[in-house]
């Protein structure tokens, strides 16, 4: 998604403790035409993990997880550590690469096997929102995947049955089966041409890159 298409983005609590994103999506007023799942939750309890802020409201603290992707107050994404200049943030689990380059880490270590995939990065010019379906990679796969697409900076989120996105309120992971609630969303409103017509990529689906 090229930047200059893109008015808002928004790291938004679902109904508590979890909501399916069809459910958050219909309940908008004003509904982002991207929608996907954001950071990782307890699943047995549905309560934010590691470090969550919306809205500048500090929902969940992990001081040893400060490193990750937030909205600053001036609406841009970064990738960094937390600090009060975020309005929105969640936590990397892990951060996959920073300026160009690897980052190699042992934070989420026990997750790094083939698996379905949610992953959030930008370069200078776009936002990338890329997804692995199907039977999944591991970080290396994912690493390699994201600099062959010219990403410069990005972060894994949730994933495996979490991972799902809705463009225009149509489901873009068509490998997909499940519909599981989670704890929070990553939105995308985009500029509009006129009232009725908004800008959006080519199409939804190719900004979303499945690998089977």
């Amino acid at each position: 998604i090229k930047k200059s298409e893109v008015n808002k983005i928004d790291f938004a609590l679902c109904r508590q403790p979890t909501e399916t994103i069809d459910s958050y999506y219909k309940r908008q007023v004003s509904k982002p035409d991207i929608i996907c799942n954001g950071g990782f939750f307890a699943m047995s309890t549905g309560n934010t993990v590691f470090h969550y802020v919306d809205d500048s409201c500090v929902i969940s603290t992990d001081k040893s997880l400060l490193d990750g992707i937030g909205i600053t107050k001036e609406g841009e994404l970064v990738i960094g550590k937390y600090n009060s200049l975020f309005r929105d943030f969640v936590s990397a689990y892990p951060v996959l690469l920073k300026d160009g380059n690897v980052v190699t880490t042992n934070i989420g270590k026990e997750l790094d096997y083939n698996a379905r995939r949610t992953m959030l990065g930008y370069n200078n010019d776009s936002i990338f929102l890329v997804f692995v379906d199907s039977y999944g990679y591991n970080f290396n796969k994912c690493r390699q995947m994201l600099q062959e697409l010219g990403v410069t900076n990005a972060v894994n989120l949730d994933g495996g049955g979490s991972s799902r996105v809705l463009g225009n309120g149509e489901l873009s992971t068509s490998y997909l089966i499940s519909n599981r609630p989670v704890d929070n969303v990553v939105c995308f409103y985009l500029k509009k041409q006129s009232v009725n017509k908004p800008i959006v990529p080519e199409t939804i689906v190719n900004t979303i890159y499945r690998v089977q």
